[in-house]
């Protein structure tokens, strides 16, 4: 099908202004991630629910749920559109303007069951966890009527993606990007002790969020484990901070990258932020 990639870096829109953009695209997600859900063997770590940013699509896209014929589930962020992809075929798509959580699962549920011309083997479930609260959970319907904010919400994940796998790149022990439905987050785990299992092991967990209770607005993190000794932590450069509060983590909010007026410069100045914060804590690490 013809490339749906996002046009340009994100600060198109100011980034305080996409937290009802974020709860919504959060919300339509869960619908995506039923699929995983019902139909994917599950794993431990939940990794069979997550999702990868495919640029030629400019969405979300779940891992392959293989009952014949294998279907793939996913969320086109910039139009709050649900997808269902199959092979060799046009993917099955459905706005979200105007419907309600629950029309959207219906639509979920009757279109896979219409792919695979049997019914569906079990209900598709609300999520397993907890989700920030919106009134879309208690029947108020999505809402496009800010189509910007969506758009500059989904160049944030491409910019996010595009930043994850540069770094990805240089370490050998990083996992694959993925988004996770539970906090909406894209990250890549880089792991310090590849032979231990689990918690065991030392880590830097990196990504991007599009936004959360610590912030109403996409950031950059970077975070050790275990914790270390909040006293021990060392001044960050580009523009970032550290976060001691919840979680320990090198942070760089939007707002403070966009504040670099060239929109080149402020790929580079993340990307620098990435990989200073990630040799920081890797030094922290060291020892523990």
């Amino acid at each position: 099908m013809a490339s749906e990639q996002i046009s340009g870096a994100p600060g198109l829109v100011p980034p305080g202004e996409l937290e009802e953009a974020r709860l919504q695209a959060h919300y339509a997600l869960q619908v995506a991630a039923a699929l995983a859900f019902s139909y994917i063997p599950p794993q431990p770590d939940d990794s069979h629910a997550s999702f990868g940013w495919e640029v030629d699509l400019g969405a979300l896209i779940s891992q392959t749920a293989p009952d014949p014929p294998p279907l793939r589930s996913g969320l086109r962020v910039a139009t709050l559109e649900l997808l269902l992809l199959r092979e060799g075929g046009k993917p099955d798509s459905f706005e979200l303007d105007g419907a309600t959580w629950s029309e959207a699962y219906d639509w979920m549920a009757d279109t896979v069951e219409k792919r695979r011309a049997k019914p569906v083997t079990r209900p598709l479930d609300r999520p397993p966890y907890d989700i920030p609260p919106h009134p879309i959970a208690d029947g108020q319907a999505f809402s496009f009527a800010a189509p910007e904010r969506f758009e500059e919400l989904a160049r944030w994940f491409e910019f996010g993606e595009n930043l994850l796998e540069q770094l990805r790149s240089t370490e050998p022990n990083a996992s694959l990007v993925r988004c996770w439905p539970h906090h909406f987050d894209l990250a890549t785990l880089i792991r310090l002790d590849p032979n231990e299992s689990g918690e065991e092991g030392r880590s830097i967990g990196v990504g991007l969020s599009p936004g959360d209770d610590s912030y109403a607005e996409p950031y950059f993190y970077v975070s050790p484990y275990p914790e270390p000794e909040t006293r021990r932590l060392p001044a960050l450069e580009f523009g970032g901070h550290w976060r001691r509060e919840g979680f320990v983590g090198a942070i760089l909010p939007a707002n403070r990258l966009l504040a670099e007026a060239d929109p080149e410069d402020r790929g580079r100045r993340a990307a620098a932020f990435l990989t200073a914060a990630v040799a920081h804590c890797r030094t922290l690490l060291q020892g523990s």
